[in-house]
């Protein structure tokens, strides 16, 4: 949290919030952007119970421009480019954020990688678990 320019966190695919729900509970502005809508009505249950202020959104993650990159990636099961424009319902654009989670597929990271690159604002932060090989945090240079 120290190391991002500011305290908004998007969760890119949040699932069932849980990551937002800790970002929200360190203090953090945090919003997740998740396709399925079943699941943004649990991370919604779940933000409830926990008295945890976050915000979760049914959308895509993939801001407007980035179809290109998406269409390269056509073999991405997981992705979805056919919700709802994520910043757009939340007056937001996608260089407003700070510090973006994703929890990316093994060989799909490249993408989330792509999109942040172009989209995010210059010194924002693209934070990345991978599993057994742990975190990656990069910072936007690019802009």
């Amino acid at each position: 949290r120290q190391r991002a320019p500011g305290p908004r966190f998007m969760e890119w695919g949040c699932g069932v919030g849980t990551v937002t729900c800790l970002a929200a509970m360190l203090g953090m502005d945090a919003i997740g952007v998740e396709i399925e809508p079943d699941l943004v009505a649990e991370s919604a249950e779940l933000a409830c119970e926990h008295d945890c202020d976050a915000q979760f959104v049914a959308a895509s993650f993939l801001p407007a421009g980035t179809e290109d990159l998406a269409d390269r990636q056509a073999d991405i099961a997981w992705l979805r480019s056919d919700g709802a424009d994520a910043y757009e319902l939340l007056d937001l654009e996608p260089d407003d954020i700070d510090l973006v989670f994703a929890y990316p597929w093994p060989g799909e990271e490249y993408l989330l990688f792509d999109v942040f690159a172009r989209c995010a604002a210059n010194g924002a932060l693209l934070l990345t678990f991978h599993g057994q090989d742990g975190l990656r945090l990069h910072r936007n240079l690019s802009r």
